[in-house]
């Protein structure tokens, strides 16, 4: 019997879709398994990668730079073979995918991005190594060899640009987009590309500016500043010492020193002062050279120091350099033992004790306390001068000192201090692009030298995002350690009641800077609201109020900052005091970098 009409042209048309079927099977079981397979390269490429940029940085840390080459070049061909990996047609079109799409990018611009890095950064640097051992900065005979350093310089300005583009691509991903076994190796990637790419500009930075800054095409002539920590004021304390330094072809000399106390008061300031410096700090910010560093700016302080000398001493200086004691503490750690010119032996743990107390206490005459205190900074210099100790450790120490702002410089070359702005020695609060940051600075209120008793803090115990605005709870605690009878302390630590402040008693000045277009909203004591003498600064709203603190007592502040634009972290500069770094932070939450 036939077939109804229609019928078989219904079974016929059934095969071809069949066979489709089959052939999208197939392709997909092809593509998928090629995906896989690609996958696997680029993962095992890409963990060798991370192991050998570990067994490097390790390398480079203590200094071991003889088969930088050979390690580069195994992580250049593991990271090419990630790339190649991530880059073929089938690789895009799984990126076109849904569900495995992104995370088929997230691969691609890993994998690309690390072979970019080890391709135009590391492989360059390998063949200057020699130039960024911390031994090739060793003074030899009394004069660092630059050369190395300057033929490292184009191949670090390169690395460090490289570093900046492939962070800023690997930055944009979105590990919460991502699946599974993806999610923490991106987000561990990040992190360590932002810390390569900050480690590359800082190394760019220093191998740009050293050169010349130590006279590579002619003599330089700097003046450092060393702060007294026991008479606090916003940069770490007044200037109890200054040093004159000449830099001739990497050779180091300290050709001249005095106390601060030294320097003449100025009828007027040298410099014209603002309407908001008036207000804060008065006059004698630009009269008197112990309160140069009232105002929270290294920049701002060195312009005036550097005035303030030249019209003393009749020289002009190329810079500024200001330096803490506990930063002098850690450059004792890595030179050594120093011999003060008076028989005593400095060393890095009794260092602070000794030019802000036992000094004092020995010394009967405030002005024998303050040549001791110059000729122990000017021993600590000439040790670090003459190369003593070990390098890697002193690069160690000089990078502690700028990360917690006992350090800064100041260039009076234009171009040169554009490539200081924005570095961890820039110290520029208020003048160097800072302005998410909040302040909270201390000025020693009594004029006697108490503060060596003064513990304190500044932290962040609360971040958040309000109505499109951060707002931030921000604590500062104040505690005196001055013993209940002070009356075996020297006059000009303790204080004799002629300044209105009572024996033994600590008064500081608290100036709160907000971040620039925020408000300081409330400052509080205990359950009690503040308040406080304001005005406008470089943008920033700031209020002042004073505390008193008698021997043995103890208070706390709450101040709530805002700040119009909510980002992932805050930062809080503040005076590095003894017991306290000049540099807090803390994520928000509010936001991505």
């Amino acid at each position: 019997m036939a077939e109804p009409a229609g019928e078989a042209p219904r079974r016929r048309s059934r095969r071809p879709v069949l066979v489709a079927a089959l052939v999208v099977l197939a392709l997909l079981v092809v593509v998928t398994g090629w995906l896989a397979f690609r996958g696997l390269q680029a993962a095992t490429s890409l963990r060798s990668v991370a192991d050998g940029a570990r067994e490097i940085q390790a390398d480079v840390r203590a200094g071991r730079t003889d088969g930088l080459a050979e390690s580069v070049a195994a992580i250049r061909a593991d990271a090419a073979r990630a790339g190649r990996a991530t880059s073929d047609p089938v690789w895009s079109l799984a990126e076109v995918l849904p569900v495995v799409g992104g995370d088929a990018t997230a691969v691609r611009v890993v994998a690309q991005g690390l072979d970019d890095l080890a391709t135009h950064a590391l492989t360059p640097l390998a063949d200057v190594a020699e130039g960024l051992d911390p031994a090739a900065l060793r003074p030899v005979d009394g004069r660092i060899d630059l050369a190395p350093l300057s033929a490292a310089a184009p191949a670090l300005v390169t690395a460090s640009r490289v570093a900046d583009r492939v962070q800023g691509d690997v930055a944009d991903l979105d590990p919460a987009a991502l699946h599974g076994p993806l999610v923490d190796p991106v987000t561990e990637l990040q992190d360590g590309l932002t810390a390569a790419a900050d480690a590359l500009g800082t190394a760019a930075r220093v191998a740009s500016l050293l050169p010349p800054m130590l006279g590579a095409d002619g003599p330089r002539e700097y003046l450092v500043l060393f702060l007294n920590s026991a008479e606090l004021r916003a940069q770490g304390g007044i200037v109890g010492a200054l040093a004159l330094v000449t830099a001739d072809d990497g050779a180091l000399a300290l050709t001249d020193q005095l106390p601060g106390s030294e320097v003449p008061r100025f009828s007027d300031p040298v410099l014209p002062l603002t309407d908001a410096e008036l207000a804060i700090m008065g006059e004698d910010l630009g009269r008197f050279v112990p309160n140069t560093v009232m105002v929270p700016d290294s920049p701002r302080a060195a312009q005036i120091a550097a005035e303030m000398y030249r019209r003393a001493s009749g020289r002009t200086v190329d810079g500024v350099v200001l330096v803490d004691p506990v930063a002098l503490s850690y450059v004792l750690g890595a030179t050594g033992d120093v011999h003060h010119p008076d028989g005593q032996t400095l060393t890095a743990a009794t260092l602070v004790q000794t030019l802000l107390l036992d000094a004092y206490v020995r010394e009967t005459e405030e002005a024998d306390s303050d040549a001791f205190f110059a000729d122990a900074a000017g021993a600590t210099f000439r040790a670090l001068a003459e190369g003593a100790g070990d390098p890697a450790q002193l690069v160690d120490a000089l990078r502690r000192s700028s990360d917690e702002h006992r350090l800064s410089v100041w260039s009076a070359d234009p171009g040169e201090q554009a490539l200081i702005q924005g570095s961890a020695v820039d110290g520029a609060f208020l003048t160097g692009g800072h302005d998410d940051a909040v302040g909270v600075f201390l000025d020693n209120a009594s004029g006697w030298k108490t503060d060596t008793f003064l513990r304190s803090s500044v932290t962040v115990e609360d971040a958040r995002c309000t109505d499109g605005r951060l707002v931030m709870d921000v604590v500062v605690d104040l505690a005196s350690t001055v013993p209940a009878d002070p009356g075996d302390l020297p006059r000009y630590v303790v204080g004799d009641g002629s300044t209105g402040v009572a024996v033994g008693d600590i008064r500081q000045r608290v100036s709160v800077y907000s971040p620039v277009g925020g408000t300081v909203a409330q400052i509080r004591r205990g359950e009690s609201f503040l308040g406080a003498a304001g005005t406008t600064m470089a943008g920033r709203d700031v209020r002042v109020l004073t505390e008193t603190l008698a021997p043995g007592e103890s208070v706390t502040l709450r101040l709530t900052v805002t700040a119009p634009a909510p980002g992932p972290q805050v930062a809080v500069w503040s005076t590095p005091t003894t017991t306290q770094p000049g540099l807090a932070s803390a994520p928000t939450g509010c936001g991505a970098d």
